[in-house]
C-alpha cells in the first residue's frame, strides 16, 4: 500500500498565530477491497506498537468497525504512509470521532470510543484488546459525543475529576469519573458539565503541551466538523477548555469534515481523519514541539516538574538509594531501557501529583528491601518496567514495590519478581503485569483501601508454599479481582476482611487452595465465572483443594467451575446472611460431608452440577 503523495497545503490555511506548521496527506482511501471502508472516524496508535494505526471505517454507521494497518515513517520518524494489509480490529457500531486507549494514562488495553447514537442512547463504547466487538457501551452524557480523552501526563488536569473528558456534538464539555467493572471495562459517575464551546458539530479533541508555536500554555485542539476546521483553546487547571480563548488553528477547502484526531507520541505530530464518501483521508500536521527532556546522569533528588530520561545505567552509592521525587507535580521518568541498581530504594516518590515511571530495570544490590516506594502521591503511572530479580528472590526473601496513602495509581504492563503492595490507597489499578512471586509473599497485595482493581495479570510463582497466595486482598471495599491467570502459587486468591468485592473470570491452577478465606468476614462478595484446577503432587491439609472459604456473609457463587480437583472443597458459612449458589459446575468432585454449608444460610439458585446432596449439603445438584 503506497503512501498518498505528499502535497503540502498552503501556509495561509493555518491561523495567523500558528507559524511553522505543515499539513501533509498520508493516505487517501479508495473504494475497493482491501482498504479501510470510506468515512473515517476515530483513530489512534497501538500503545505497544507505534507503527500500527487503528482507525474507524464507515463511521457513524451501523456497520462501523475499527481496522488496523501498518505505518511507514520517513528518516525523521514522521508517519508518511500506510503499509501491509488492512485487518479488522473490532466491530464498533456507530463509532464517532474519538478512539483512545486508557484509562491507565494511555497505557491501558481497553479502547474507548465515542458513539454517534443521538440523545438518550449509549454514547461511550469500550473494547477489550482481542475482543471481536464492544464489551460494554454506556450512556454517560445527555447528548451524542464527538470526542473523548483522558488528560495525558504532563498536561494540566491529568487525572483530575476522575479521568474521562467528553465533548458532545453540541459543544458541551463534560468530565466523568471512571469506575472499574469485573468484566475489565468501566462504568462512569460524577458526570459534570465543565464548559460550553462557542461552536457546534464538534468531534474529536486532543491535548497539546505548552511550548509549541501558538501554545504558550497547555491547550487543546478540537475538530469542527461543520466548519471544516480545527480550533485551538487554552485549558484550565482541571484540563477543561476556556471558551473565550478559541482561535482557528487550521481551515481550508481541502480540509472538509475533520472527524478524528490523535497525537503521535513519537514525534508529537497530529493525525487527522476526515469523514465523507468521497473525501476520506488521513493527514499529518507537523510542527509541534515534544516536551524537552532533561538527562539524569547520577542519583539525585528532583523537586521540579518536567520530563527526565536516562541514557545509561545508574548505580547508587553503597547503602544508599538513588532517585527521589518529592513535593512536586507532573514528573515523568523514562529510563529508555536502562537500569538503576541500588542498595536502598532505587526510586522514592513522595507527595507528587502526576508522575510516570517507564521503561526502567530496577535491580537490588542487597536483600531484602523495596525497589520502588510511593507515598502520599496521586495520578501516577508505572509502566513497562522490570523489577528484579535479585539474589534475595533465589534465597526466598521478599522484595517489594510499595505504595501507601496514594490514589489513582496505575501499575500496567510490568515484569516483576517482587511483591506489588498497595496500602491505604484509593483506585489502585494493577493490569497486564507478569509476576514471578518471591517466596513467602504474594505477587499482588491490596490492604486498607477502596476501589482497587487487579485485572488481567499473569502470576507464575516458582517457589510456592502452602500459605503463599498469588493475590491477597484485605481491609478493602468496592474492589475487583478479574481475568487473572494464576499458576504454581500456594493459594490462588485470598481474601481477608472485605466488603463488596467481585472475583470474576480468573483462571487458577495451584497445588493448594484456589480460593481462600481464612477468617473474614468476607461480606457481599460475588464469585463468578472462575475456573479452578489443582495439582495432584502437593501434600498437606489444603493440598489440591478448590476452595477453603470461611466466614462468608451475603456472598454469591455464579457459574464457577472446579476441574480436576483432587481433594474436597470445604465451605463453612458460619455468619448470618444468605449465600447463593447458581449454575456452578463442581465437576462431580465435591463430596457432601466435606462441603459443609450450614443449614439455613444457603440459597439454592439452581443449575448446580455436583455430587448427590447430603444432610449438610443443601443444594439440589445434578
Amino acid at each position: 500500500m503506497a503512501a498518498f503523495p505528499a502535497v503540502v497545503m498552503q501556509a495561509d490555511s493555518f491561523g495567523p498565530g500558528f507559524p511553522g506548521y505543515t499539513l501533509t496527506p498520508v493516505f487517501q482511501n479508495k473504494q475497493s477491497s482491501g482498504f479501510i471502508p470510506l468515512s473515517y472516524g476515530g483513530l489512534t496508535l497501538n500503545p505497544d506498537h507505534s507503527n500500527q494505526l487503528i482507525v474507524g471505517g464507515t463511521a457513524e454507521g451501523s456497520g462501523a468497525a475499527f481496522y488496523s494497518v501498518g505505518l511507514t515513517r520517513d528518516a525523521s520518524g514522521h508517519i508518511d504512509g500506510l503499509t501491509g494489509s488492512v485487518k479488522l480490529f473490532a466491530a464498533a457500531p456507530k463509532l464517532a470521532g474519538s478512539a483512545v486507549f486508557g484509562p491507565s494514562f494511555n497505557a491501558g488495553e481497553v479502547l474507548f470510543y465515542s458513539i454517534a447514537s443521538g440523545s438518550g442512547g449509549v454514547d461511550v463504547g469500550m473494547i477489550r484488546w482481542g475482543s471481536a466487538g464492544p464489551g460494554r457501551a454506556v450512556d454517560v452524557v445527555p447528548d451524542t459525543p464527538g470526542g473523548l480523552q483522558f488528560v495525558p501526563h504532563g498536561v494540566k488536569g491529568a487525572g483530575s475529576d476522575g479521568g474521562l473528558k467528553i465533548l458532545t456534538a453540541s459543544g458541551k464539555f463534560y468530565s466523568a469519573r471512571y469506575v472499574a467493572e469485573p468484566t475489565g471495562t468501566y462504568d462512569f459517575s460524577n458526570v459534570t458539565l465543565r464548559a460550553t464551546l462557542p461552536v457546534v458539530d464538534t468531534q474529536a479533541f486532543v491535548y497539546v503541551k505548552g511550548g509549541s508555536a501558538g501554545f504558550p500554555v497547555d491547550g487543546m485542539l478540537v475538530a469542527e466538523y461543520r466548519n471544516g476546521a480545527i480550533a485551538a483553546y487554552d485549558i484550565n487547571d482541571t484540563g477543561d477548555p476556556l471558551p473565550h480563548t478559541r482561535r482557528v488553528f487550521l481551515a481550508g477547502p481541502r480540509f472538509a469534515r475533520p472527524e478524528g484526531l490523535s497525537v503521535d507520541p513519537q514525534t508529537g505530530d497530529l493525525l487527522v481523519s476526515t469523514h465523507g464518501s468521497s473525501s476520506s483521508a488521513i493527514y499529518r500536521i507537523t510542527g509541534f514541539s515534544l516536551p524537552a527532556s532533561a538527562q539524569i546522569s547520577s542519583c539525585r533528588t528532583i523537586s521540579t516538574p518536567g520530563y527526565y530520561h536516562l541514557n545509561s545505567n545508574l548505580q547508587a552509592p553503597l547503602y544508599a538509594g538513588c532517585l527521589r521525587f518529592e513535593n512536586t507535580s507532573n514528573v515523568q521518568l523514562d529510563c529508555r531501557g536502562n537500569s538503576i541498581e541500588s542498595w536502598g530504594l532505587a526510586i522514592d516518590i513522595d507527595n507528587v501529583n502526576g508522575f510516570s515511571v517507564r521503561n526502567c530495570t530496577l535491580v537490588k544490590q542487597a536483600p531484602p528491601g523495596d525497589y520502588l516506594w510511593v507515598a502520599r502521591s496521586r495520578n501516577g503511572l508505572v509502566s513497562s518496567n522490570t523489577f528484579g530479580p535479585s539474589e534475595c528472590n533465589a534465597q526466598g526473601c521478599s522484595d517489594r514495590l510499595a505504595f501507601t496513602q496514594s490514589e489513582d495509581i496505575n501499575v500496567v504492563n510490568n515484569r516483576s519478581h517482587a511483591t506489588i503492595w498497595f496500602d491505604e490507597s484509593t483506585r489502585a489499578t494493577l493490569r497486564f503485569n507478569r509476576c514471578t512471586a518471591p517466596k513467602d509473599y504474594a505477587c499482588f497485595i491490596l490492604t486498607g483501601g477502596t476501589l482497587g482493581t487487579i485485572d488481567s495479570n499473569e502470576v507464575d510463582s516458582v517457589i510456592p508454599t502452602p500459605w503463599d497466595p498469588a493475590i491477597w486482598m484485605t481491609d478493602m471495599s468496592g474492589s475487583i479481582v478479574s481475568n487473572n491467570a494464576i499458576t504454581r502459587s500456594g493459594r490462588g486468591i485470598e481474601l481477608g476482611i472485605v466488603d463488596r468485592i467481585f472475583v470474576h473470570a480468573n483462571r487458577i491452577s495451584v497445588p493448594f487452595a484456589g480460593l481462600y478465606v481464612a477468617s473474614g468476614p468476607a461480606t457481599n462478595v460475588t464469585w463468578s465465572s472462575n475456573r479452578i484446577s489443582s495439582s495432584r503432587s502437593a501434600a498437606g491439609p489444603d493440598a489440591g483443594v478448590g476452595f477453603v472459604l470461611n466466614n462468608l456473609q451475603g456472598n454469591r457463587f455464579i457459574r464457577n467451575v472446579l476441574a480436576d480437583v483432587e481433594n474436597p472443597s470445604r465451605l463453612s458459612l458460619i455468619l448470618p446472611g444468605q449465600t447463593t449458589f447458581t449454575q456452578n459446575d463442581f465437576g462431580h468432585s465435591v463430596p457432601g460431608p466435606e462441603f459443609s454449608l450450614g443449614a439455613g444460610i444457603v440459597a439454592d439458585g439452581g443449575g448446580n452440577n455436583c455430587l448427590a446432596p447430603s444432610a449438610v449439603y443443601p443444594l439440589a445438584c445434578h
